[in-house]
């Protein structure tokens, strides 16, 4: 039963018939068209397209018109190659039988094979396609020998043989008068077997038409003539032919063809030039009947294969056109073809030639099928059912018969065919690479993406994820485009080809495509069949050099995609590294890389920095450009540069790097070796053309590789003699090595050239927004990025940090921020509002927080109120403080109105920015900042002060890590430990650029700065007195910011030194009132002491000398505050304030600079002068003190307190336990509710011990004090020092100075006037009621003799000049160089009369309104010149830094050019004296670093233990970091830092020298194993520094229940002589004890800690009074060794560096340690076995009481012994054939072999393990081996 149906189109192509018919089964259609052999199973015998193509035929006519569902079955043959390419007919096909891989004859072209199958498979038919076995005839004759006849969709074997060989056609041709172009067998006819039936072709005929042998060829090649064409009969798709233009190259091209078809009948023909390819497609049926389909237009060819195939023929006029169809008609008539064939011809200028005919489908048939809507596949399918050509389908439409279905006959010879549908023009797409010659390429398709259209249509292959392997035919894709004319075709097609999505490890020719259908040429289809060689030999179209700025675009996106390559590579090596618990090198955490891009024979060398995690900056030849990449979810790259955005995909081999942008292909190449022969592509060297050894010729073929089916030449590049690497017959990948050359000329080798040139001006891969809040959105993700650990070329590193933070700072100051982000917020959500909220809230936005200053435009009004909100000036900042609150109130205002909908999670981000500006401004930018400063902190601990243990931190990292991503959902164990490694990975990076983030932590800390905390009018006293934290009650934003600065406080080790310091400054400024605020707090202190000075009754006793009466103990609390007065005080000097204020700051100033000494005599006057230059004058007595020691903790019973400053000596401290925001002027530990010191701490305490009122000096100043090196006249036991008489000079101009000095020194400078009325001795930690300050008016200078001068005339006075520069004065803008300039000329000036008044030292002081005073002086043993070595240093203080020990052998100069981080400690280079430079040594240089550590009077132990621990460990650091910046510079060597100083000497024996000044609450024990624990804490930082020794003297104040039982008489005297009296702490008596600890580690490998007490020796044993020496400290860790300074003098001097520290010296300059150190590093080694040991102990124990861990531990474990090494040194024996014991000093071998018996006694083997251990001394003789090491 048949239903017709109609249909809008007659086209079974594209779409169903109009009258389309349903059919019951595939018999019934068969039957109704006439034919006699239903076939439903097809064996296609092909792969690729051409499988693709007839699959998808046949199964269209099944689905539109058969519309029976699987009525046909496919069987296709696959290759594991195919399987592998996931080719995409094997997913169209119904039963896949696999065949072996590797070439066609082994699959596709085995007759055999594919007979086999087709039995097996049982299928009724087999379909070839094109190539492999297409056209062989034995395939269908075999197939038609079986007992089946299974049918070949094709011709017959007769007429394959006849027509498909093209001897046999041409011969055929020619005999059937079809005119045939000269051939090598012209002039054969077999026309009379041709009208009997017989297309058999005779043998003789034949084999005269061909070439067999070299001298045939070159006998036939001059009959057909030059040139000319070898092809072989068997050949195609451009197999099996080659052009020879002379007679010498047609031996090789014979041999070429033969091996490429190997034995296939070869024939010569003249070359056609000038002409067009032109064919004819015919169909024939069964029964005899034959009709041509129209013809194509294939002249675009390359290497003969067609490239571009076009129909129908437009060159050609309508009547040839006929004629080429009639004859091609006639021709299958006479063989008895059946199927599909193709004629093909030669034309040109109205004439064609036969050129062959292809018994088989072609490629380009689908060209045909668009033009005349026939179903080729399908046509062969139904021709070989039996159904005639007039009653299939297709047929019947061409011919414009209604009946589709009919049955009416056709006659071929005279119907017409309708007129073409369209002209169309095709494009084949091959994996070829068009820039070299069309060269095969074979690999991966990542993604493929054909857009079809009503105009275009296309099949490929493969598609996404597939890939075109080595044994598969190049073309893999074929596009069709068709329009009405040719013009619009090619259109169509240029714009498909453009959309068409490619991108694999392939090259395709598709950008080549593009631009040769753009070619005028083909536009006017003025082409020919060597057009397209033409066009590749003269190189017109390059699809991979682009040009002017899209050259440089292009090397911007290679440089990006080699960067990013390099990162992942460098990730993926440490995350694996980290996954397998190995520690990755340092050098993977790199984010600069140096690229080099080869392109066109340019080189270019580009730094590639990665700004961001996907950002970079690409610097060439000065000129940089940023750029962005994403990668998108299929591999590719998004990449933003200069304002637009590309999408690139890239492909990396051993050839080059391959990129495809917007589908354009950029080639760059690697600059390969001229000497090393590659394979250009992947394929089969089937054998070498040179054989080895031979020479070679420039352009000379060595070598002949299979690639897809065709043989290619490779070619030599240069010169030179060959050498095989790779063998025959095997397969090689593109890049492999094929030979190698040694070269003629190895200097004329040409390279590729350097670019010299510069990117262009590009712009920012982003739009960078120009408001505010946009720039604070740039800035933060900067910043978070340095934080990354990345950084930007475009800024030096210096630089980087200040840039972000003014760009931060810059945003959040500007008005107009909470405007902008308040807007943008609000526009994103204002859809989810009502609409009268929102109208409201938009009012309020626009009218409240849009500052309103009257300016013309937003911009102009944020302008204006910045710069108010900047400036410093009275009221300027008012207006932008008025608009902060404004805004305040009015997000406040605004949460209140929205508050309804604050649950709608929508509004979220509104709410959130609402609440940001509500907080205030202050909180803003403390938020701001504090964010980026908890980025810091949250990598950065974890390596603060563990830097020489980063394995450790690491691993710890990783198991943290690991932990955290056990709670990643969805992930299993294995995901996680990776999840773990990459962030592990992220944060390794972060710290790699920890200079760059602490650089920017510094600049975040300075912007905090003047961030408005506390004003002066809120200040209290009583709040600073308080014992609550200062954060409580404060701002939350402040108490934030304070806990990250207490954070950042505790970091140690280098990195971290000045971040740490400048938060513990910027945490003391914070709480620390202003310049002004402590200078009112200060006169009210100055005020109240003269009031009570003023109003006091005459029987008080007061020191009153020449007149002037001694303020005395009403400034005691003032002198003896740890605080600084200095900066504050200078101000109230000046003579607008009254005569006793300034009196009593003269006063202060006295006592507080000399507070380590008693002040006797103390007398001050002022005078005034003409025009208000008044002078004021000071004179006392100062002198050492030896006896009457007072120690209080709390300084005075005064409720006073002054303020911390945070400019001088007290930044150097830490005042962990501030009882607010500052700390009380007099250091109390603990008052009572009105500030009163505690009665139980009331009780006078004192104590005899030499020195000064703060911990005091312990030795003379060698330096200050040399003077009175001699004996003293009236000395005693109690007075080692002599008073000297000290005049100090006032003046507020240096005209009055110059004019008044002279005649103040003759009438003022008189030491035997002062005191002439009663002197005292003055205490200045005197308390009343205390001894001190009752003393009776007994004088304790003895005579007048001794305050004249020394014995024998020697000057001992001291003169002060103090030039107080007040405000605004002239002296005011003079620079410090132009007073010491100034006060030198006047010294000098006055040398004689300062001689004449014993005057030793003159110091002049240079007061100004803000800033620490300067000292200069002068010394007269220097005859009147700086002592340099005082710059800036107090001299009464020199004694407590001890810099007379340095001078005896070394020549001691101060870091004066220096960076100063810190006043408390001074920086000096030490030369050694005597030493010849040009010794051994060299220049022995060294540094001394000299530290005070100044502090408050300690509480308790706990606050010492945090003293030792904090305060001390800081100024260890910062002298560490003062040493590396005065060494000047630091260079790379070997790797590794090597320190240097500016001089250029390596400098490894440096000193600091830590003077503690507060007594410490601990016993002896406690603070050596704190220091030594801080020493070690720090020794990489001291290492590398080159510190080998570290001296701390200290005070402790020992509880006397944990003396020394042990004492002797000689101890205790000691101690009594040295300490106080007994000292009641907290329920404890205690009494103070000096003490001196030294760390050295001179090896490097091991800290060595010795102690001293600093004992007095009597005069019996020292004559001359009483001196101190060191005595050893018996320690657990050193119980049998006393230390080196044990019995020595306070005052020896530090020794010259000895030969033992050179050659230590000597050995770590060639990167080794000394020989002797190696006993440490064993004895270390130990330590940490019973380290390990003893944590394994108590992990096992873990969970037991304490009192059976205990046991446990003692029971089952072994015990540590006291000794862990035992080494004894071994040398050969007299006789040379034995080693004997030695005991001798380190260094004294004098072998260079060196040998040690050493007894180990490890946790497994307490007894001990006994090992020999022989090295070999490299400082001795250079480490060369002789007789006696040999031995």
């Amino acid at each position: 039963m048949l239903t017709l149906t109609k249909s809008n189109s007659a086209s079974c192509l594209e779409s169903l018939d109009e009258l389309s018919m349903s059919w019951k089964s595939l018999e019934e259609y068969v039957k109704h068209h006439g034919g006699d052999k239903p076939i439903s199973r097809i064996l296609i015998a092909n792969n690729g397209i051409a499988a693709v193509k007839g699959i998808r035929s046949m199964r269209k006519w099944e689905y539109s018109e058969l519309g029976i569902e699987k009525a046909l079955c496919f069987v296709c043959m696959v290759t594991p190659d195919d399987l592998a390419a996931n080719a995409e007919y094997v997913r169209l096909a119904d039963e896949v039988v696999e065949v072996p891989g590797g070439s066609n004859n082994n699959n596709y072209a085995n007759v055999d094979l594919i007979v086999d199958i087709a039995q097996r498979k049982q299928v009724d038919a087999v379909w070839a396609g094109w190539g492999h076995a297409s056209e062989n005839p034995s395939l269908p004759a075999r197939l038609a020998a079986d007992k089946r006849k299974i049918t070949f969709l094709g011709p017959g074997a007769v007429a394959m043989y006849a027509l498909g060989d093209k001897i046999g056609s041409s011969i055929i041709a020619q005999s059937a008068g079809v005119p045939c172009i000269n051939w090598s067998g012209t002039g054969i006819s077999m026309k009379e077997q041709l009208d009997t039936g017989n297309p058999d072709v005779p043998p003789e005929l034949y084999k005269q038409a061909c070439v067999t042998t070299v001298e045939e060829a070159l006998e036939k090649g001059d009959m057909v003539g030059y040139p000319l064409m070898v092809k072989a009969s068997e050949g195609g798709g451009g197999k099996g032919i080659r052009r020879v233009e002379k007679r010498e190259d047609l031996a090789t091209a014979l041999l070429q063809v033969q091996t490429e078809v190997v034995g296939s009948p070869v024939f010569l023909m003249q070359l056609f030039s000038g002409g067009r390819h032109l064919e004819v497609q015919v169909l024939a049926d069964q029964h005899g009947h034959v009709t041509t389909l129209n013809g194509r237009d294939c002249s675009i060819q390359r290497r003969h294969q067609k490239i571009i195939e076009e129909g129908p023929p437009v060159i050609a006029d309508s009547d040839t056109l006929e004629k080429m169809e009639r004859a091609a008609a006639s021709l299958a008539r006479a063989v008895g073809y059946v199927g599909v064939g193709t004629v093909e011809y030669l034309y040109r200028d109205g004439q064609f030639y036969f050129l062959e005919m292809n018994p088989r489908l072609q490629v380009e048939h689908t060209v045909t099928e668009l033009v005349t809507d026939v179903n080729l596949p399908l046509a062969m399918l139904l021709v070989g059912m039996g159904i005639p050509l007039s009653q299939i389908p297709d047929i019947r439409s061409l011919f414009q018969l209604e009946d589709r279905h009919g049955d009416s006959p056709i006659d071929f010879l005279t119907a017409k065919r309708g007129p073409p549908k369209c002209h169309v023009i095709a494009a084949r797409i091959t994996a070829e690479n068009p820039d070299a010659g069309f060269r095969p390429t074979s690999g991966q398709i990542f993604e493929l993406n054909f857009r079809v259209s009503p105009h275009v249509w296309g099949y490929f292959s493969v598609f996404g994820r597939g890939a075109v392997h080595e044994f598969a035919d190049s073309q893999f894709g074929h596009i069709f485009s068709r329009g009405g004319s040719r013009e619009s075709a090619r259109k169509h097609l240029i714009l498909a080809l453009k959309e068409l999505t490619l991108y694999g490890q392939i090259r395709t020719t598709t950008q080549y495509l593009i631009k040769m259908l753009e070619l005028e040429d083909y536009k006017t289809n003025a082409i020919n069949t060597q057009w397209l060689d033409g066009l590749l030999a003269n190189k017109t179209i390059n699809t991979s050099v682009p040009e002017g700025d899209s050259l440089l675009l292009n090397v911007v996106c290679g440089a990006v995609v080699k960067a990013m390559v390099a990162v992942k590579q460098l990730r993926t090596e440490t995350v694996t590294a980290l996954d397998y618990g190995r520690m990755p090198s340092s050098s993977l955490l790199c984010t600069e890389f140096k690229v080099e891009l080869i392109l066109d024979n340019m080189k270019y060398c580009i730094t590639v920095t990665c700004t961001d995690k996907s950002q970079f900056a690409l610097a060439l030849n000065g000129s940089l450009v940023n750029a962005d990449a994403r990668t998108l979810s299929d591999g590719r790259l998004l990449v933003f540069v200069n304002g637009k955005t590309v999408t690139v995909f890239f492909e990396e081999d051993s050839t080059g790097l391959r990129l495809e942008i917007d589908g354009k292909t950029v080639v760059f190449e690697k600059e390969n070796d001229p000497a090393t022969m590659r394979a250009s592509t992947t394929g089969k060297l089937m054998r070498f053309l040179v054989k080895d050894g031979e020479h070679v010729q420039p352009g000379t073929p060595f070598a002949e590789i299979e690639v897809m089916k065709m043989l290619m030449q490779l070619q030599a590049n240069h010169a030179g003699v060959i050498s095989h690497v790779a063998s025959e017959e095997m397969y090689v990948k593109a890049g492999d090595v094929l030979a190698t050359l040694d070269l003629d000329d190895k200097e004329g080798i040409t390279r590729a050239e350097v670019f010299t040139g510069q990117f262009p001006p590009f712009l920012p891969p982003h739009l960078r927004g120009v408001r505010c809040h946009q720039q604070l959105q740039g800035a933060l993700r900067r910043a978070e990025a340095v934080l990354g650990g990345f950084t930007d070329p475009a800024f030096q590193p210096k630089n980087l940090g200040s840039d972000i933070v003014n760009e931060i700072a810059s945003a959040l100051y500007n008005p107009l921020l909470p405007y902008f982000e308040i807007q943008e917020s609000f526009n994103a959500v204002r859809a989810a509002l009502p609409k009268e909220v929102a109208e409201e809230v938009e009012k309020v936005i626009s009218q409240d927080v849009l500052p309103q200053t009257g300016a013309g435009d937003e911009e102009a009004s944020a302008l204006r109120l910045r710069r108010r909100s900047s400036t410093e000036a009275d009221g300027d900042g008012e207006e932008a403080l008025q608009a902060a609150e404004q805004v305040k109130a009015c997000c406040t205002k605004l949460l209140e109105t929205m508050s309804p909908y604050e649950g709608d999670s929508r509004l979220a981000q509104l709410f959130a920015t609402l609440r940001k500006h509500a907080e205030g401004h202050t909180n803003l930018v403390i938020n701001t900042f504090g964010r980026l400063m908890e980025q810091y902190i949250a990598v950065e601990e974890k390596f603060s002060g563990k830097l020489d243990r980063r394995e450790e931190v690491i691993a710890e990292m990783v198991k943290e890590k690991t932990i955290e991503a056990k709670s990643e959902l969805g992930l299993n164990a294995r995901r996680q430990r990776q999840l773990a490694c990459v962030r592990v990975y992220e944060e390794m990076v972060s710290n790699h650029g920890v200079h760059a983030k602490s650089n920017l932590m510094l600049h975040c800390l300075a912007a905090l700065q003047n961030v408005p905390t506390t004003s002066a009018s809120a200040f209290s006293f009583d709040r600073r007195h308080s014992n609550k934290d200062p954060t409580i009650g404060a701002q939350a934003a402040l108490s934030y910011l304070m806990k990250l600065l207490r954070e950042l406080e505790q970091f140690r080790g280098q990195p971290y030194s000045e971040v740490a310091l400048e938060a513990r400054r910027l945490r003391i400024k914070i709480w620390t009132p202003s310049i002004e605020t402590r200078r009112n707090a200060l006169y009210s202190l100055v005020q109240e002491a003269a009031k009570s000075w003023q109003d006091a009754s005459p029987e008080e006793s007061w020191v009153v000398v020449k007149g002037y009466r001694n303020y005395g103990n009403a400034l005691s609390h003032i002198v003896g505050s740890v605080h600084s007065i200095f900066e504050e005080m200078s101000s109230f000097l000046g003579p607008v304030y009254p005569t006793e204020v300034r009196f009593a700051v003269m006063e202060l100033f006295v006592r507080r600079s000399h507070r380590q000494y008693a002040v006797e005599a103390l007398s001050i006057c002022d005078e005034s002068t003409e025009h208000d230059r008044e002078v004021m004058c000071a004179e006392f007595w100062f002198q050492r003190k030896a006896q009457d020691y007072a120690l209080d903790r709390a300084a005075s019973n005064s409720d006073h307190a002054f303020p911390t400053a945070s400019s001088d000596e007290d930044i150097a401290r830490n005042n962990r336990r501030l009882s607010g925001p500052g700390a009380a002027l007099t250091g109390a530990a603990e008052l009572d509710g009105g500030g009163k010191i505690p009665s139980k701490l009331r009780k006078n305490r004192k104590a005899k011990l030499t020195g000064g009122s703060f911990g005091g000096s312990f030795m003379d100043s060698i330096s200050d004090m040399q003077e009175l090196v001699k004996d003293w006249d009236g000395a005693t036991h109690e007075s080692v020092s002599p008073s000297r008489y000290n005049l100090i000079i006032a003046c507020h101009n240096t005209a009055t100075l110059e004019d008044r000095l002279t005649d103040l020194l003759k009438t003022r400078f008189c030491p035997e006037q002062c005191g002439q009325e009663g002197s005292t001795l003055v205490s200045p930690m005197a308390r009343p009621g205390s001894r001190e300050a009752n003393m009776g008016g007994a004088p304790t200078i003895a005579n007048n003799s001794q305050k004249a001068g020394a014995a024998d005339g020697s000057p001992v006075h001291v003169l002060n000049l103090m030039l107080v520069a007040t405000k605004g004065s002239r002296e005011a803008k003079l620079p410090d160089v132009a007073f010491l300039e100034i006060c030198s000329r006047l010294i000098q000036e006055r040398r004689a009369l300062l001689r004449e008044l014993k005057i030793s030292r003159v110091t002049v002081l240079v007061l100004r309104s803000v800033g620490y005073p300067a000292f200069y002086t002068f010394r007269d043993r220097l005859e009147w010149n700086e002592d340099l070595i005082y710059r800036n240093l107090n001299p009464p203080r020199a004694f407590m830094i001890e810099i007379g020990r340095l001078s005896q052998f070394y020549d001691i100069q101060p870091v004066a050019d220096g960076p100063i981080l810190n006043r408390h400690f001074r920086t000096f280079i030490a030369k050694q004296k005597g030493v010849d430079k040009k010794a051994r040594g060299g220049d022995r240089t060294r540094f001394f670093v000299r530290a005070l550590v100044l502090g408050r009077v300690m509480a308790d132990r706990e606050e010492s233990k945090y003293f030792l621990e904090s305060d001390v460990e800081h100024m260890l650091l910062e002298c560490c970091d003062s040493l590396a910046l005065s060494k000047g510079y630091v260079e790379k060597t070997s790797g590794k830092d090597v320190a240097f100083n500016r001089f250029g000497t390596l400098q490894m024996c440096n000193h600091l020298f830590l003077s503690v000044l507060p007594h410490i609450y601990l016993t002896r024990a406690e603070a050596i194993d704190i220091l030594h624990s801080m020493v070690e804490r720090n020794f990489g930082r001291l290492r590398q520094v080159g510190v080998i020794e570290v001296e701390i003297p200290l005070t402790v104040l020992e509880p006397l229940d944990e003396m020394p039982d042990t004492l002797t008489d000689r101890d205790s005297a000691d101690i009594t002589n040295a300490s106080m009296d007994s000292f009641s702490g907290p329920g404890t008596r205690t009494r103070p004890v000096r003490m001196r600890v030294v760390c050295s580690n001179p090896s490097g490998h091991n800290v060595q800690t010795d102690a001293y007490l600093e004992v007095a020796t009597s005069a019996v044993e020292l004559k001359g009074g009483s001196h101190f020496t060191f005595k050893s400290i018996l320690t657990e860790a050193n119980a049998f060794r006393k230390g080196p300074l044990d019995g020595k003098e306070l005052s020896t001097p530090y020794p010259p560096i000895d030969s033992l520290e050179l050659r230590r010296l000597t050995a770590k300059g060639k990167e080794t340690t000394f020989v002797y150190d190696f006993v440490t590093l064993f004895e270390k080694a130990v330590s940490k076995e019973w380290e390990e040991y003893k944590e394994q102990q108590d992990s096992s124990s873990e969970g037991l009481g304490s009192w059976i861990a205990t046991n446990f531990w003692s029971s089952s474990g072994s015990k540590k012994p006291n000794k862990l090494l035992e080494a004894q040194e071994l040398e050969l024996n007299d006789k040379g054939d034995g080693l004997v014991a030695v005991d001798r000093a380190e260094g004294s071998n004098k072998c260079g072999m060196v040998a040690w018996r050493m007894r180990m006694h490890t946790p497994e083997q307490v007894g001990g393990r006994e090992i020999i251990v022989i090295a070999n001394d490299v400082t001795f003789q250079n480490g060369s081996l002789g007789i006696m090491e040999d031995q």
